[in-house]
């Protein structure tokens, strides 16, 4: 079941997108502006292991987590590339992505 909220509560002045909620993974992609490439951030469970995936090539940049779900996270970034690349473009430019998140909602 696909989740996706605008988050207020990240601490800092830039916004976080929850894009899909998986069992008890969360995908998200937040505003900072100092990250040239589009890459979304995926937490797991109370203890937030972490872990950064580029939105071109769905390769994995950073984190702690488990590689359990590298496969699942791959192929949900490679079947929603267009649309993740359109949201970080949007946000990047100080937008609002809302229009284009209710597109990730239909994804079963």
């Amino acid at each position: 079941m696909a989740t996706c909220d605008l988050l207020t509560s990240n601490g800092g002045p830039y916004p976080q997108l929850l894009l899909k909620t998986y069992k008890r993974i969360k995908v998200r992609l937040d505003g900072t502006k100092n990250h040239e490439r589009p890459h979304v951030h995926r937490d797991y469970g109370p203890n937030h292991h972490f872990a950064s995936y580029a939105i071109d090539d769905g390769s994995r940049l950073a984190g702690n987590l488990s590689t359990k779900y590298d496969s699942y996270v791959r192929s949900w970034i490679d079947t929603h590339k267009q649309a993740l690349l359109e949201i970080w473009n949007s946000v990047q430019a100080g937008g609002d992505p809302n229009n284009l998140i209710e597109e990730l909602k239909v994804d079963p």
